[in-house]
């Protein structure tokens, strides 16, 4: 028998939205705070684990009623464009509430994601539809470079899904219209993309050439024997863990970092990103940062690029990261 619906040479689709509710999984794809992200890459882990089968002491051979089914963390990726609309959706989800034009820092999960993949954006294509949520979001990277737009990589891990559904048959499911194109397009081009060091004081800008923010949460999944689900909670101490890395041409301002690392003396540092259509900027603070540099040097006639890799700390009044989005 010829092998059918091949999944070849189509475009599949994953959607999010952020939930009312712990348990309340995202039905309307259309609604505020739902829709389709426009991403480059998905993982979903949708296959269970299975045990490593028992043998007996009666046969030298594995009987098939000792393997079974074991339960699983539910856990994935997401690699897509750091549009304003995604980045406030994951935001909330990974650091705290936004309210103002800031997010603001909350040590459990504050709200919960519903993550689904639809094999297909065509409206009647043959394909699956797969669901996680009470999904929440442990990690997040921020990529960008001289001409590459700001990229976003995250990590989720969510409590419960729903069982593969048939895309032609979802009902009380609603779907964006065929080809369920994403709203929101906007990107933050790697040329507005900025970083300054001593935002309040000396206000001295970096010649980047490339740059990186990765916040980790300190995901927890235990398994809860009372709900029959691998819990997903937010770590307490050591608490978030924010780096800040970065490439970029060699001059006065590189070499100040250099110092300031030697001399041990820590500051804030700020990086900026704008949107252009309609406009947004995206603003963190790293507050105490210190930082460890690479070794320098020359590569050809021309000065090896400056790169280092620092950590964010709480400084004295208790900051240690603001990330404004307005």
């Amino acid at each position: 028998m010829a092998p059918t619906n091949v999944r070849a040479g189509r475009v599949s689709a994953l959607l999010a939205g952020l939930q009312s509710a712990r348990g309340t999984v995202v039905d309307d794809f259309t609604a505020t705070d739902a829709g389709r992200v426009w991403s480059d890459a998905y993982l979903d882990d949708v296959g269970p684990l299975k045990s490593d089968p028992a043998g007996w002491m009666t046969s030298s051979k594995m009987a098939t009623v000792g393997r079974y089914t074991r339960p699983r963390p539910i856990n994935g990726e997401i690699t897509a464009k750091a549009t304003p609309t995604l980045l406030e959706w994951l935001l909330r989800s990974c650091w705290g509430t936004f309210a103002g034009g800031q997010f603001t820092y909350s040590p459990y999960v504050s709200e919960w994601l519903t993550l689904a993949w639809a094999e297909s954006v065509v409206d009647g294509a043959a394909g699956k539809f797969h669901r996680v949520y009470d999904a929440w979001i442990d990690s997040l990277t921020l990529r960008a470079g001289a001409f590459e737009p700001l990229s976003i990589e995250a990590t989720w891990a969510a409590e419960r899904e729903v069982a593969p559904l048939n895309i032609t048959d979802l009902a009380g499911v609603t779907l964006p219209a065929d080809p369920m194109t994403p709203d929101d397009k906007n990107v933050f081009p790697g040329r507005l993309v900025r970083l300054f060091r001593d935002p309040l004081g000396d206000n001295e800008e970096i010649s980047l050439h490339s740059v990186e923010v990765s916040i980790d949460c300190n995901v927890i999944q235990e398994w809860d024997m009372m709900r029959g689900v691998f819990l997903v909670a937010k770590g307490g101490f050591p608490g978030p863990r924010v780096n800040l890395s970065f490439e970029a041409h060699v001059s006065d301002e590189t070499w100040e970092v250099l110092q300031a690392a030697i001399d041990d003396t820590k500051t804030i540092y700020r990086l900026t990103a704008h949107a252009q259509a309609p406009f947004k900027q995206l603003a963190i603070d790293f507050h105490e940062m210190d930082f460890e540099v690479e070794p320098l040097g020359h590569e050809g006639q021309n000065c090896r690029r400056f790169r280092a890799v620092g950590q964010a700390q709480e400084d004295s009044s208790g900051n240690l990261t603001v990330i404004n989005l307005s």
